[in-house]
């Protein structure tokens, strides 16, 4: 319970970052689902977003892996005509963490570049920890 604050004031300030440039608001039901699947390519993370603008870049990315910089992008795409999309991003390990950087999270962003508005999911930081045994469930909703 103690992570409950920082986690979300750090929430805060990644949207209030990422979108400070948002011009209008977004269409309801605007969203990520962030997930995590296994593969032979390694851990993979799995990006779904809903209702962006149609046929848009959006731009996604990470910010606070233990061991990298702050803010770590991961890829562009273009929005599907129903304003959907699908990343997948083969990430591997930043080194070790200490036991405070494994109890955090690590937030997954989709910004939309037509208007700026930021869609953010959450990960635990130990998927991305080297020196912690990692039990991640295969997760279907990967394409």
């Amino acid at each position: 319970m103690r992570h409950t604050v920082p986690i979300a004031i750090a929430i805060a300030i990644a949207v209030f970052v990422l979108s400070a440039c948002a011009t209008a608001p977004p269409l309801p039901g605007f969203g990520v689902e962030v997930s995590l699947k296994l593969s032979s390519a390694g851990r993979q993370v799995c990006i779904a977003g809903k209702n962006f603008t149609p046929d848009t870049s959006v731009q996604t990315g990470y910010i606070d892996i233990p061991g990298a910089s702050t803010l770590s992008p991961a890829q562009t795409v273009t929005a599907s005509h129903a304003g959907d999309f699908n990343v997948v991003d083969v990430t591997t390990g930043y080194g070790a963490c200490t036991l405070e950087q494994q109890g955090k999270d690590v937030l997954v962003f989709a910004k939309d570049m037509s208007n700026g508005n930021v869609a953010v999911g959450k990960l635990p930081a130990r998927l991305w920890c080297q020196n912690v045994i990692q039990v991640v469930p295969v997760d279907s909703r990967c394409p």
